[in-house]
């Protein structure tokens, strides 16, 4: 007998009715006596899900700082690998001029046929101050036809990497043209100091690249192309 039972087994004893027969008439009603049972929790499979992002979280993350890192080391490897074309670039800082000698003038003639229709009045040699070696040629004149008089300034090209302070305005000249095997892009530029109409022109054949500065009295210059790169 529990110590419940034994409780009510006093409080019985007190009155005139027998335990025995007041707990069986009560005992349905006291066995079904049951303590509540505790709601069942859900804490389990939240926290396992909680620790499961978690998780997650911290593997993703560690797997993103890998990658950013294995990029950057491929990147500057492959930055180190490839070798740096140093640049050869020079300007007319690093040249100096001086007279054009008679031979050399012949050689320009056989690679510009063109310069012997000039009257020439000047000729230079651009030369690079480390090896004396020759960049450029340059050679003014005039030239008289039956329509036009021209004042022509032709710079013959020998080393690319020279870049002379006029050279950016002969790069995205105008207008297009081929006479020949000679391509020619040309352009206005303005008035020379007298007034005349003044063209730049860049030439380009197999043998040769000039730069051509040519002013024009009667603004004819399609006459002077045919002229110059026709024949």
């Amino acid at each position: 007998m529990g110590r419940f039972e034994r409780d009510i087994r006093k409080k019985i004893e007190e009155s005139d009715q027998p335990f025995n027969e007041w707990f069986a008439e009560r005992q349905d009603r006291l066995t079904d006596f049951e303590p509540p049972e505790e709601p069942a929790s859900d804490l389990g499979p939240v926290r396992v899900r909680r620790r499961t992002f978690a998780w997650l979280t911290g593997a993703i993350a560690v797997l993103l700082v890998a990658f950013v890192v294995t990029a950057v080391f491929l990147f500057r490897g492959r930055s180190q690998s490839q070798p740096q074309i140093p640049d050869l670039s020079f300007g007319e800082e690093g040249v100096y001029m001086e007279a054009l000698t008679d031979e050399e003038f012949q050689q320009t003639l056989q690679q510009v046929p063109a310069l012997s229709r000039l009257t020439v009045t000047e000729r230079r040699a651009v030369r690079h101050q480390q090896d004396d070696s020759t960049v450029m040629v340059i050679v003014i004149g005039e030239q008289e036809t039956a329509e036009d008089y021209y004042f022509v300034n032709a710079r013959i090209e020998y080393n690319d990497n020279y870049n002379f302070s006029e050279k950016m305005y002969y790069q995205d000249l105008a207008n297009k043209i081929v006479i020949g095997d000679t391509q020619i892009s040309y352009g206005l530029s303005g008035q020379d100091k007298y007034g005349f109409a003044e063209y730049r022109i860049l030439s380009e054949t197999d043998d040769a690249t000039v730069y051509w500065k040519v002013s024009s009295v009667n603004d004819l210059l399609e006459e002077w192309l045919q002229l110059t790169f026709g024949n």
